[in-house]
């Protein structure tokens, strides 16, 4: 599982692993978004068609409504990374088994539950 470290604290809170992603534009389907993200924040190229849906969460509060759309992409190799410097001050693969040990965030417990869904 690719987790990074988020520049802004307020994104994900300071030295807390998270998820890559970021925002869906105007008329751009979500795996779409997936795939930019990946490669605006880790210089990582993948075809869409690559990557699949694992499910969907929905929150929000004050007014905001929120929701996340969580994918699985199956590499045959681990990519070079190349770290967009002014969101992302670290990115490292971990296997899943042991990401439950590392100080994460919320949207990573969700990914977790829905891979062990997928089981």
């Amino acid at each position: 599982m690719l987790l990074i470290k988020n520049r802004l604290p307020l994104i994900s809170g300071k030295n807390i692993w998270s998820l890559p992603g970021g925002g869906i534009k105007r008329g751009e389907l979500p795996a779409a978004a997936a795939a930019r993200e990946l490669f605006e924040e880790l210089g990582i190229t993948v075809d869409v068609q690559a990557i699949h849906l694992l499910g969907t969460q929905h929150s929000g509060g004050f007014g905001i409504r929120y929701m996340a759309w969580f994918f699985q992409v199956q590499l045959l190799e681990k990519p070079p990374l190349t770290l967009q410097k002014h969101e992302v001050c670290a990115a490292e693969w971990l296997e899943v088994s042991t990401v439950h040990q590392t100080p994460h965030a919320l949207e990573v417990s969700q990914a977790l539950s829905l891979l062990a869904d997928q089981q």
